[in-house]
Order: C-alpha cells, then sequence, then structure tokens
C-alpha cells in the first residue's frame, strides 16, 4: 500500500469512528457524507431541535496548516453573515477539546445544479433565467455585506426538486472585515490567506481580471460566473473549447464568447436573453452589469415569466432523511461533494452529457438574434496572457468536482487548498465513498436509485462503429451503469485511436476512469490501461490531467502509477514527460531537468517548476532563473501562434 493510500485509510478510519458520537453536546454525527486527508463531512442531527444539518469536521492535525485553518474560519465568517433564502448559512462554528475544528451548515435537500446540467441542458429558457435570476438575488445579499464569492459554479449551486435555488461553499470568499460586525480586529498582513498574484478558483468560471491576481477580483467577478452558467443552462456548453485550463483561461481573456446560434445551433433562445449572457461576459468587468439589482432588472426586461420563486422547502427533520446527491461541505478551505454525486465533469468539457432524464419544458422559442456589439478586449486582458499561459494559475477546485467536483455540507469544492509537494493539489484530497452513505444513490427528486456498481443489466455486444460506442458509453454512464459503460468504453479505446481526439470522448473517457476507480471495479485496470496506450500522446495527456487536478485521490495515484510505466512515457511527448520527471523525481534530481524543462516544458511543467521543485528547494536560484526563462519562451510562441 503506497504512503498516500495508508494516509486515506487512516483518515477513513479516524472519521468513522466518530460516527454516533455526539459533538459539543448538541450534534449527533449520524452518517459520513464526504471525506479526505484534511477532515470529513457528516449528517448531522441537532439533538435539541430535532434538526438535521451537515457538520464539517477538520482533522486536529490541520491546525499546522495555517491557510486551510483560516480559510475554514473565513468560510464560517462568510456563512453566518448572509441572511438570505437563497444563500446555504453557517450556523455554528466551534473547537472540541482535541483541538478539532467543526462548521455546522445548513442540511439542503436537492442537487447540484451541474447534476441538473448533465441530466437536463440546455435547459428552457424561462427555467434557466428562473435559476439565474434566484442566483442574482442571493449574490446580492451576499456581495452587500461586502463579501464576494469567488467560486461560482454549478457545484456550488443546489436546486431543489422545485428549482429553487441556494449558493452553497464560501471557502474561497472575500470579505471586506469592516462590513461584518463581529470582526475584533482587522486582519494582520501576515493573516493573508492568498498571496497576491496568486490565482485560484475554477477555471471554468474565472473571470479575465483574475489575470492580474485576485486583489482585482471583486462582485463583477461572481457575475461573470453566472454569466458562463447561464451560459451553459442555455446551450448546453462551455462557452470555449480547450483541452488545458491555461488554454481555456487564455481564451476567456482574449476571445469573444461565440454567439448561441454558432456554438449550439439546434437551440432557440430570445435575443433579449442572449444579450443579457454576453453582458455577463464581456471582459471588461466596467462593460459588464454594475451590481446583481441590475442584473435582475435586465433579467425581469427579457424573461418576466422568470420573476416567480419557487417556494422554500422547510428545513429536514427526518430521522433517516438520505443527502440530496450535491450536498457539499468544505472541509477545509473549500470541501468535498456528498458521496452520491454523479462522475465528475472535466472542467474541458464542451457539452453537458446527456443522461436521457427528464427533457426540459417546451415554450415557444424565438430565433436568435445578433448580440449587442462586441467592445474590445481591455488592456489587462492582454497584458495578464504571458503568465497564464505559462503555468501560473494555481487552481483550488473542488473535487468536491471529482470528488468530485463533488468537479467542494454546504461548501462544495473549495475545500482543501493545500498543494502538497509531490502532486500540486487543488482540493482536500477524497477518499473513496463511504459504503454506509453510498449504499444507494440520490436523484434530483431525492428518490433512492441503485447502486451504479450493482447494475445487473448484461452489457451490449459492443458494437464497431466509434460512434456508436461514444453513445453506449454515454448512455451507461448517465444510467449508472458502470460495468457496461466500461465495456463501451474499453472497446472504444481499442477500437478508435481517435477516441479522445473530441471534447465529448475525452471527457467521457475521463468520467469513466474516475467512476470505475472510485467504485473500484474489477474492470478498472482494464479501462485505465486502455486509455493509457491506445491514443498515443492524448492517453498519457489525459492521465497527467488527472494527476494534476485531483490531489491526492485514489484516481490521481493510479495515474501517478501509470505514468512512471516506460510503455506509457514512451507514447507521452517530451513536454510531458519533463513536466512528470519534476513531480516524480527526488528533490535532488529535480534541478537536473531545469535545463530540460526551459528547452521542451510547457505550461504544464512551468507549473511543476513553480510549485513541486520550488518547494523542495531551500535555494531557490536556479528554479527561479529556469521559470522566467520557461515563461519567456511561452509568452513568444503564444505571441506568435496564429490568430483564430
Amino acid at each position: 500500500m503506497t504512503d498516500l493510500a495508508e494516509a486515506d485509510e487512516r483518515a477513513r478510519v479516524r472519521a468513522k469512528a466518530r460516527v454516533g458520537t455526539i459533538v459539543d453536546g448538541r450534534y449527533q454525527l449520524d452518517r459520513i457524507l464526504a471525506l479526505g486527508g484534511m477532515g470529513a463531512v457528516y449528517l448531522a442531527r441537532h439533538l435539541k431541535l430535532k434538526k438535521r444539518v451537515a457538520l464539517k469536521l477538520l482533522h486536529p492535525d490541520v491546525e499546522e496548516k495555517v491557510d486551510l485553518v483560516l480559510r475554514f474560519e473565513r468560510e464560517a465568517l462568510a456563512g453566518a453573515h448572509v441572511d438570505n433564502k437563497h444563500v446555504a448559512a453557517a450556523t455554528d462554528f466551534g473547537q472540541l477539546e482535541d483541538g478539532a475544528r467543526y462548521l455546522v451548515t445548513e442540511y439542503v435537500r436537492g442537487t447540484t445544479l451541474r447534476q441538473v446540467l448533465i441530466a437536463h441542458a440546455p435547459l428552457d429558457p424561462v427555467r434557466a433565467a428562473r435559476i439565474a435570476r434566484q442566483l442574482a438575488v442571493g449574490l446580492g445579499e451576499i456581495h452587500a455585506k461586502g463579501i464576494v464569492h469567488r467560486d461560482i459554479k454549478p457545484r456550488n449551486i443546489m436546486v431543489t426538486e422545485s428549482d429553487f435555488v441556494k449558493i452553497i461553499d464560501f471557502g474561497l470568499a472575500k470579505i471586506e472585515e469592516a462590513r461584518v460586525s463581529t470582526i475584533d480586529e482587522p486582519l494582520e498582513e501576515g493573516d493573508r490567506i492568498t498571496g497576491r498574484g496568486m490565482i485560484f478558483g475554477t477555471v471554468d468560471y474565472l473571470a479575465p481580471e483574475a489575470a492580474f491576481g485576485m486583489e482585482l477580483i471583486d462582485a463583477r467577478a461572481d457575475l461573470y460566473a453566472v454569466g458562463v452558467i447561464f451560459y451553459e443552462m442555455l446551450t448546453g456548453k462551455h462557452p470555449f473549447d480547450a483541452r488545458t485550463d491555461a488554454e481555456l483561461f487564455a481564451q476567456q481573456r482574449m476571445k469573444a464568447p461565440p454567439r448561441f446560434e454558432v456554438r449550439a445551433p439546434s437551440i432557440r433562445v430570445a435575443p433579449d436573453l442572449e444579450r443579457v449572457v454576453m453582458k455577463l461576459l464581456e471582459k471588461d468587468f466596467d462593460e459588464r452589469y454594475e451590481d446583481a439589482a441590475a442584473l435582475i432588472a435586465a433579467l425581469d426586461a427579457a424573461c418576466p415569466e422568470a420573476k416567480s420563486t419557487p417556494e422554500e422547502p422547510a428545513p429536514s427533520t427526518e430521522p433517516n432523511s438520505i443527502p440530496p446527491p450535491g450536498l457539499a461541505v468544505s472541509t477545509a478551505s473549500g470541501g468535498a461533494a456528498s458521496t452520491t454525486e454523479l462522475p465528475p465533469r472535466s472542467s474541458r468539457s464542451s457539452e453537458w452529457p446527456d443522461l436521457g432524464a427528464i427533457p426540459p419544458k417546451g415554450v415557444a422559442k424565438a430565433k436568435p438574434a445578433a448580440p449587442a456589439p462586441r467592445r474590445g478586449v481591455p488592456w489587462w486582458a492582454w497584458a495578464g496572457g504571458a503568465a497564464v499561459i505559462a503555468g501560473s494559475l494555481y487552481l483550488f477546485q473542488t473535487s468536491r468536482d471529482d470528488g468530485a467536483t463533488a468537479d467542494r455540507i454546504t461548501t462544495p469544492p473549495s475545500a482543501a487548498s493545500a498543494i502538497d509537494a509531490d502532486h500540486s493539489a487543488i482540493a482536500i484530497p477524497t477518499s473513496p465513498p463511504d459504503p454506509v452513505a453510498t449504499a444507494s444513490a440520490t436523484d434530483a427528486s431525492g428518490s433512492a436509485t441503485a447502486s451504479a456498481s450493482a447494475s445487473a443489466t448484461t452489457p451490449p455486444e459492443p458494437a464497431a462503429d466509434p460512434l456508436v460506442l461514444r453513445a453506449a458509453l454515454k448512455s451507461a454512464l448517465g444510467a449508472g451503469k458502470l460495468e457496461d459503460a466500461a465495456t463501451a468504453g474499453i472497446a472504444l479505446l481499442r477500437g478508435d485511436p481517435h477516441a479522445l481526439e473530441s471534447g465529448e470522448g475525452a471527457d467521457l473517457v475521463r468520467e469513466l476512469l474516475v467512476a470505475v476507480a472510485r467504485e473500484r471495479l474489477d474492470s478498472a485496470d482494464e479501462v485505465w490501461s486502455a486509455a493509457a496506450r491506445t491514443q498515443g500522446e492524448r492517453g498519457p495527456d489525459m492521465l497527467y490531467r488527472i494527476l494534476e487536478t485531483k490531489g491526492r485521490q485514489a484516481w490521481a495515484n493510479r495515474a501517478f502509477e501509470l505514468l512512471r510505466d516506460p510503455e506509457v512515457q514512451a507514447l507521452a511527448s517530451p513536454a510531458l514527460r519533463v513536466a512528470f520527471a519534476l513531480r516524480d523525481a527526488p528533490c535532488p534530481e529535480k534541478l537536473a531537468r531545469v535545463d530540460e524543462a526551459v528547452a521542451v516544458g510547457d505550461a504544464r511543467a512551468a507549473l511543476a517548476l513553480d510549485i513541486v521543485v520550488r518547494g523542495c528547494m531551500k535555494n531557490t536560484k536556479i528554479v527561479d532563473e529556469g521559470l522566467a526563462r520557461l515563461r519567456v519562451r511561452l509568452a513568444a510562441e503564444a505571441k506568435s501562434a496564429p490568430s483564430e
């Protein structure tokens, strides 16, 4: 057993030992919802109020990780000061005798918006506008308190059966202390949670101005994220396609989002509604809506039907209620999602898989018209390009994305923002789901469905046509039939050497890899081997992406071991091989790879130099000089690359 696996097992044993215990004389811990190396999330009961709550608990030994503790406290502070029905509240916070810190949050019955998108996107325009309007109402109250969420994304939005919306997870929030009355004194400079120039968040929803560091981020960055989500709800696709985070962020800084009729020709959205989305996605924050109130007014004008808000569900007091699939809680500085979450969507996903669930409600839809004229890209979007393309983008995304992105109890993926020396991690690593918590999955309506790994359906005879195999894989993943999905995935990978070239194909295979590893299917080795060895450079590229973004999770460890295999390394590009060597080599040997990284490395090597190599060196002069040279080369290549 590897050291990481042993650490995961210790965390599991430690978390299980607390089940059934009572915290601070008030909260009985009934069930593990998610766990990781830094903490665990429990479904708990307030003994006196007979009320269900979500309780996240940091392990006592996390005290030495000051940044995680500060994020945890920051989340508690933010969640406690926003009183709005569309924001999940934090109700209690404290520290136990053994030093463990805990946070009690509102228990939200429902599913994440990400799961809604997977099952139903593109949504009916009125439904999408109604969800966006509720987000705006919640954000208006958050911003009025001097808080910027900074991690608005589908996984941090809970949706009930009636489409009532609640915003969760304040693990990455920025708080204006002067406007939060209970802060006794301002934060000292040494208490700063994020370093100057550092970029974090979930890249899919990150505003262009983040290229200059998080100091420039304000409420309008949250509105930009709403714009991306709104675009996804209406088209079923992210505005941009990209293979890497750096490439995606470059497009978000530099490229105007395509019109709906270009990105999704089959959908029909009223021109006024499309213009609202495009204004939210302006590169220059001064050209976006000034605040949430302005967005609400624009939505009301463009789609008056969206004004009606579903009734807020009553708090759960059922003693045996099943946790919602998307229930998330930040376990450190963010969180891990409910163990019943569906397989994660890759951040590079260009289209939401169609799971054949309930189709969107039909309404008359107008033919799209051109959105308002686009303004030029602001100067700071151009100026911030080189650093990000060079790989200095730090992503603290929740696995709660895949752990999922569940891609952060009420605080999903912003979980651990810790960076360890071997895996430039991102979110609190989550171990495989607890058997008790995953005995049954919950669908969007809250009803239990059979475990994905327990499917008794006989896999269909694989078809030779790659399109048929991809459709079979997509359908099986959507239905939770992982054995069938594994059969289709293996056949697709072995039968089509170009299976990973399309965005949808790559996303489906990535979801399959994580799902079979999480559920520990007998066929997992065969699936992973096929992905690693049958797709040329794209196979190792996918493994590295999983390694780079999934921290210490079991599937990241599996990717790590495969990338060490000489056969897999022989398929990898020189850029990937050097990036992996910078992570894998012992500290004294890493310096010998710096010149190679400068010569052939890409953004992945830059990130490894910046985090992994620099992190284990006392004298970082050689690393700093090499990183500077690599960034100059990458910036020059980006500048000379032909524009689209």
